[in-house]
């Protein structure tokens, strides 16, 4: 049949063909060629689906009904994964997929209702996602287009729920909770023998089972979120830790749909104001670090409700600084605080003592890594930020540039040395640092501003106590551009550093004179790294139309046109001396 395509819109010689399919689909049920009729469905299942007819749907509805069919289920449900289980469960799934309306609305037949059951069967096979079961991952996908399925349909009703909607929605209810124990974490001495595509797979499962939630979320509303909520205080209360984190990593999933709104704000109320942070913090040796990982990922998800209920900051703060000092945590760690931050700066701000303070202890007892520092001098700095008035901003803001000074005088000390490999990771880390706080010096973008008095209202920024704070910064970059500017990446961090600056409509440490850039252009020369970069830089900064610079913006212009002169030059002479040195060799 596949051979002549053309029959598939000729219904005169597909009817020969569809008065064979009652026979083939009778074949299946008496088991006799089993694999040829099976496959045979599977293919026309998904690839041809119109070419059944009601009749031949409804009939191998029964079949799949039958006590034969639904042994297959119950071996796939104890871990019986042959050929046999695993054929029956694509076949299973094909059907699925081309009946899913009529699997979803039929309520009153009792196939299409068993078939369903079935269908959520195969998301309660014995072992782990993927690695032992191997067709979860195709039964997902079915209640993810189910899922999709019933919220076209809602949409479509208006006002009007069809009514077999609640029935279907509690078939996906039981679907999620199959989905939640499916993404339970094997312990370390599992997970240790995997290998790359193991952990990939199961992984992609896990992101599945969160487009799943979302997709449900719409239809289930904030009782699908109330029910994880109540399983991970269940959880903690019996420290089942990786049940825990399982629940935990599905109310990530659901934060971008009720986080903003707050609609689940006394939801989260019980677990934030339970002992959730006390416990991992007071013996994290017995908490798994993945569980801890994605705890602090929650705290990454739901920072808008940290700014609705800023009670809580002390306590979370203080537990993602002690997950700092763990490795495996610090990274995750790190950026919640970062987000955090930025989030609740104005809050914070009575407590940027108390960060410098963690900061350099860190620091001092070398605890953190360079990503580590980056992210949290960041953080502190968009606290530093919202400090008023702004003349009280120098000193914390003079604290952090001592710090970021240490590194480069580190980073100078070992090129002294004649260790210049050894001194770039150094000099690369200060300039990350200074990148990081210059973005959290810019001012939020829901902060108003207003442009009129800030064109001629005196600021800190232009008297000698900022200027020198500015003098500060220039000095950093400058140091180790200087003398490591054959690293492309010390070239573009140091380009960073500058355009921080150039997206300001007011004053700050980071809104450098455009004399600033131009210096950067004329120390280039044609060895330096990335110098491409440099001059796309110095043609944003004088692209900009800030008035406040127009009395340096045209000497900035000049020095920078005249040295690129300069550098077009020194390209032509070595162009020439190249050709004059082939033609006389």
């Amino acid at each position: 049949m596949y051979a002549q395509r053309a029959w598939f819109r000729n219904d005169q010689y597909l009817s020969r063909f569809k008065s064979l399919t009652p026979y083939i689909i009778e074949r299946f049920r008496s088991m006799e060629t089993t694999d040829t009729s099976r496959e045979f469905l599977i293919d026309v299942l998904n690839n041809f689906p119109s070419y059944l007819v009601p009749s031949d749907y409804k009939h191998l509805a029964r079949i799949l009904n039958s006590p034969s069919c639904n042994s297959f289920v119950d071996r796939l449900r104890n871990g019986d994964f042959d050929g046999d289980t695993v054929a029956f469960s694509r076949l299973l799934l094909a059907f699925g997929d081309a009946t899913v309306q009529d699997l979803a609305q039929n309520t009153e037949s009792s196939d299409y209702v068993s078939i369903l059951s079935l269908l959520e069967g195969l998301l309660q096979c014995k072992g782990y996602a993927v690695v032992d079961d191997e067709i979860c991952s195709q039964a997902l996908e079915f209640w993810i287009t189910f899922a999709e399925y019933l919220t076209d349909s809602l949409f479509a009703a208006g006002n009007d729920s069809p009514i077999w909607m609640d029935s279907a929605l509690q078939a996906l209810m039981r679907v999620i909770e199959a989905s939640w124990k499916k993404c339970l974490l094997p312990p370390p001495d599992i997970t240790s023998s995997w290998d790359h595509d193991t952990r990939t797979g199961f992984k992609a499962f896990r992101a599945d089972v969160e487009d799943l939630l979302q997709s449900s979320y719409t239809l289930l509303g904030v009782s699908l979120f109330e029910r994880f909520v109540q399983l991970a205080l269940h959880a903690l209360r019996t420290e089942a830790w990786y049940h825990l984190e399982a629940t935990v990593f599905c109310l990530n999933a659901l934060a971008d749909s009720v986080a903003e709104e707050g609609t689940a704000d006394q939801s989260l109320l019980q677990i934030f104001g339970s002992s959730f942070f006390s416990q991992m913090t007071g013996d994290g040796a017995l908490v798994p670090v993945k569980c801890q990982q994605t705890a602090v990922t929650m705290i990454n998800r739901y920072t808008a409700f940290f700014e609705r209920h800023i009670d809580y900051l002390p306590q979370v703060l203080n537990f993602l600084f002690t997950r700092l000092q763990t490795s495996d945590l610090a990274n995750h760690s790190s950026k919640a605080i970062l987000a955090l931050c930025y989030s609740c700066r104005k809050t914070l701000t009575l407590e940027l003592d108390a960060f410098l303070y963690q900061y350099e202890r860190l620091l001092s007892q070398d605890l953190i890594d360079t990503n580590t520092k980056e992210r949290v001098i960041g953080a502190i700095a968009a606290i530093v930020q919202a400090v008023t008035p702004v003349e009280n901003m120098l000193a914390p803001l003079d604290r952090l540039l001592f710090f970021v000074q240490a590194d480069v005088q580190n980073c100078l000390r070992i090129l002294s040395s004649g260790l210049i490999e050894e001194a770039q990771p150094v000099g690369l880390a200060a300039l990350k640092c200074l990148v990081s706080i210059g973005k959290a010096m810019q001012v939020p973008d829901e902060v108003p501003i207003d442009l009129e008095s800030s064109k001629s209202a005196p600021t800190i920024w232009n008297e000698d106590s900022g200027i020198a704070i500015q003098s500060r910064i220039v000095q950093c970059y400058e140091a180790i551009f200087s003398s490591l500017q054959s690293d492309g990446d010390i070239v573009e961090t140091t380009c960073q550093i500058l355009r921080t600056g150039y997206t300001e409509t007011t004053p700050g440490p980071f809104v450098l004179s455009p004399l600033k850039t131009a210096d950067l252009v004329v120390n280039s020369r044609l060895s330096t790294a990335r110098l491409g970069h440099i001059l796309d830089t110095a043609a944003l900064m004088l692209s900009r139309n800030t008035t406040e610079y127009s009395n340096h913006s045209k000497p900035a212009a000049l020095k920078c046109f005249e040295h690129s002169l300069h550098l077009v030059a020194a390209i032509g002479c070595e162009f020439l001396a190249e050709i004059l040195g082939s033609q006389f060799r």
